[in-house]
């Protein structure tokens, strides 16, 4: 198995007295696991019991997004605009239209 972890982590898990088996990952590495972590964190977000959970996992996803977009080198400007241009061309969803077909 091979995933990106938090900083802290390879010091809570010898913290327990196991060993923490960790590598740096390198540039072409970072963008795959990165997405990874994302679609992980999705996953738990998707999978939350309750609400608090909920918020905590959205924490967690909000933070491997910022670190995804520093690897890919996408400023949050630059989805700021993406957004605002598509929320001019197409809305945004403030109405909770719902399409049916």
């Amino acid at each position: 198995m091979r995933k990106l972890i938090r900083d802290k982590i390879p010091e809570i898990i010898e913290s327990q007295g196991r060993t923490a088996n960790i590598t740096i990952a390198g540039e072409f590495d970072l963008p795959v696991l990165a997405w990874e972590k994302v679609l992980e964190e999705l996953n738990e977000v998707e999978s939350s019991k309750n609400r608090d959970q909920f918020i905590e996992e959205l924490g967690d996803l909000y933070e491997v997004l910022d670190k995804y977009l520093e690897v890919m080198e996408i400023t949050k400007e630059e989805i700021q605009n993406s957004r605002d241009s598509k929320n001019l061309k197409n809305g945004a969803f403030t109405k909770n239209f719902v399409l049916t077909t």
